[in-house]
């Protein structure tokens, strides 16, 4: 969520392909504030660090910022989409 703007032009002016992994969660600042023992450690409670209500649809979001999305949830699935778009020249 923090660049997401970054799809658009990249779907305008680059060929590459993306790869979102989604764990509903602002993970990195989780980890830090656990390693500096931060209040939310030491809570349990990390306020506005989940992504989960609302769900977030990276897949709309990706599309309309024109990028074309996929959805894999095996790694069967991510290695055949990944070959797919690479063969694509990442304009998956």
């Amino acid at each position: 969520m923090y660049s997401f703007q970054g799809l658009w032009t990249a779907a305008i002016t680059l060929a590459v392909v993306f790869l979102i992994c989604n764990n509903h969660s602002y993970r990195i600042l989780k980890e830090r504030t656990h390693a500096l023992r931060g209040f939310s450690a030491q809570s349990g409670t990390y306020v506005g660090m989940d992504l989960e209500q609302p769900e977030i649809d990276f897949l709309s979001l990706a599309r309309a910022l024109g990028v074309p999305a996929e959805r894999c949830d095996t790694l069967g699935g991510l290695k055949q989409l990944l070959q797919h778009a690479l063969a694509l020249a990442g304009l998956f």
